[in-house]
C-alpha cells in the first residue's frame, strides 16, 4: 500500500538499536536474548524482505534503488554487557553482505558509520565525509545548536 501511495520505493534504511538489556553473558536471560536479536537483527531482515519487491520494481523502472543497513561498531569490537546486541549487529553485517551478493550492489555491504564527537560548542560547525558502497563520496556539514 505504501509503495502505491508514494509511487514506489527507491531507498530503504533499515535501522534498529534497542539497547535496554545489560547483563554479563553468563547471566543473560534467554528471553531477553531473543528479544534483542528479534529487534536488532530480525526486524531489519523482515523490513528488507518486505521492501524488496518494491525496490526491484524501482530498478526495472530505471531508477537506482539502495538498501542501507545500520549496524554498530560493537559488531567489530565487542561490548561487555551487550552480548545479544553485539551478536545481532554482527548478524546485520553478515546479512547485509549476503543480501548484497544476492540482490546486487544497491545493498550496502559494509553497514558501519561510527564516530564520536565531544567538546563542540554552540555555533561551531561539524563536517562529515564518507564514501558509499559504490565509491561515491559525500560531505555534509551541520552547525551545533
Amino acid at each position: 500500500a505504501i509503495g502505491r501511495a508514494l509511487g514506489g520505493l527507491d531507498v530503504l534504511v533499515a535501522n534498529a538499536g534497542v539497547v535496554d538489556t545489560i547483563h554479563r553473558a553468563d547471566r543473560f536471560p534467554a528471553e531477553e536474548w531473543r528479544s534483542d536479536v528479534e529487534a536488532n537483527l530480525t526486524g531489519q531482515f523482515v523490513l528488507a524482505q518486505a521492501a524488496w519487491p518494491l525496490l526491484r520494481q524501482s530498478a526495472k523502472d530505471g531508477r537506482d534503488p539502495a538498501v542501507v543497513f545500520v549496524s554498530s561498531a560493537s559488531a567489530e569490537t565487542g561490548l561487555p554487557g551487550q552480548v545479544a546486541y553485539t551478536a545481532a549487529k554482527a548478524g546485520v553485517v553478515g546479512m547485509a553482505r549476503t543480501l548484497a551478493a544476492e540482490w546486487g550492489p544497491a545493498v550496502s555491504k559494509n553497514p558501519f558509520l561510527s564516530f564520536k564527537f565531544t567538546g563542540g560548542k554552540p555555533g561551531e560547525k561539524v563536517s562529515v565525509t564518507w564514501v558509499d558502497n559504490k565509491g561515491d563520496t559525500r560531505s555534509d556539514e551541520v552547525q551545533i545548536a
